[in-house]
């Protein structure tokens, strides 16, 4: 009778065990001063309080509301509660999308009222236009650059140029209610030379000057004159006069 033969069994090598799979964590990053520095001003800003929207209305998401909307009006440069209620109603109408309250572009529009650190309310109405200016130009940015055909990009161009010229006008006109409209420009060293004349004063263009001082000298130290002044004859500005080899002072 056949017995049937077990098949031979080869020595397997044992099974090592899996390697694990969790990474090897990476060496902590310690903060120096410097880092801390640099981190500080974008820190604090995020304690600033922004709005949220609950199902009634939108408010301060401040633990007080009632504090977290005194901040966000002293940071907007208003003092009049009922300028307050109209400040914050128009950047919601301005980036709402319809009829639905968009809550992240309030917070920017907020954020980019508080960036100009308005001063008083006239700022203050400024700076909200601005803002809207300035949004308005990213949205018809975007829309130009996805435009299918000529006449749209055209149309599109047109728009983006000009609000983005009536943000540059907001600009300026920011920077002259701040300084009062004058403008000086501080000239050192003036040098006037033989048969030279300046005339510092308010002159108009293609007509006399208002006030007028002509000036024959060799050399006038810290002059300060405006922008509208009038330099006429031979002039340096800020430069020194430097002999030549051989020459004698």
């Amino acid at each position: 009778m056949a017995t049937s033969k077990k098949p031979a069994t080869k020595n397997l090598p044992a099974k090592r065990p899996s390697a694990s799979k969790e990474p090897v964590p990476a060496e902590k990053y310690v903060l120096t001063d410097a880092d801390r520095e640099l981190m500080r001003p974008l820190s604090e800003s995020l304690k600033f309080p922004m709005f949220k929207k609950t199902p009634t209305s939108v408010i301060p998401d401040h633990v007080s509301p009632a504090l977290g909307q005194s901040m966000i009006a002293k940071a907007l440069g208003i003092t009049d509660g009922t300028m307050y209620s109209g400040a914050i109603q128009q950047l919601i109408n301005v980036t709402s999308k319809g009829s639905e309250v968009d809550i992240d572009a309030l917070n920017v529009a907020v954020a980019l009222v508080r960036g100009i650190e308005p001063r008083d309310h006239l700022e203050t109405m400024l700076a909200l236009q601005m803002a809207a200016v300035h949004l308005a130009s990213m949205t018809f940015t975007r829309k130009m650059n996805h435009t299918e055909t000529i006449p749209q990009l055209d149309l599109q161009e047109r728009v983006v140029n000009k609000l983005m010229r009536t943000f540059t006008t907001q600009m300026e006109a920011l920077r002259k209610h701040r300084n009062g409209g004058s403008q000086k420009v501080i000239v050192k060293h003036v040098h006037v030379y033989e048969g030279g004349q300046a005339i510092v004063g308010n002159v108009a263009h293609g007509g006399r000057a208002t006030s007028q001082k002509a000036v024959q000298s060799h050399e006038q130290d810290d002059l300060s004159i405006p922008v509208s002044a009038a330099l006429y004859g031979n002039f340096e500005a800020d430069e020194e006069t430097v002999p030549g080899a051989g020459r004698a002072v």
